[in-house]
């Protein structure tokens, strides 16, 4: 059974990973999750690139910040140098509270920012917001 909404999760972490999963597995949306694990590997995703030539176009990605090989803010550069990337939404999904960091990723063309909470029940509440959104 196919699903309609094609999420990029663009996570380092194992565990955070699978917890978003976790929630968003419960959520009324048909989601299509993918995941990758740096900002390297989301690059090759979003441009069909490498390991990812039939990587569906993402309806959303979900970007952490602080990632090895290249940061979501270099993701977030490359982005907004290539057009055929800037229609995607991108929402930084990051434990990182720092202003500096979400300047950062606002100048870059990050369309939202939301701190990623450490208990599950806010992290559901928190996804629930970006789907209601976007």
């Amino acid at each position: 059974m196919g699903r309609e909404k094609v999420v990029l999760i663009v996570e380092d972490n194992p565990g955070d990973a699978e917890l978003i999963g976790i929630c968003l597995e419960d959520f009324e949306i048909p989601l299509d999750l993918s995941f990758v694990r740096d900002g390297a590997e989301a690059l090759d995703f979003l441009k069909q690139r490498g390991p990812h030539p039939d990587a569906a176009r993402p309806h959303l990605v979900l970007l952490d910040l602080n990632m090895p090989k290249k940061s979501g803010h270099d993701v977030l550069a490359e982005r907004s140098d290539d057009p055929a990337l800037r229609s995607i939404p991108f929402v930084v999904f990051s434990s990182s509270a720092r202003d500096d960091d979400i300047e950062l990723a606002y100048a870059l063309g990050a369309n939202s920012y939301l701190n990623k909470p450490i208990d599950i029940a806010e992290l559901r509440s928190a996804l629930e917001l970006v789907f209601q959104y976007w």
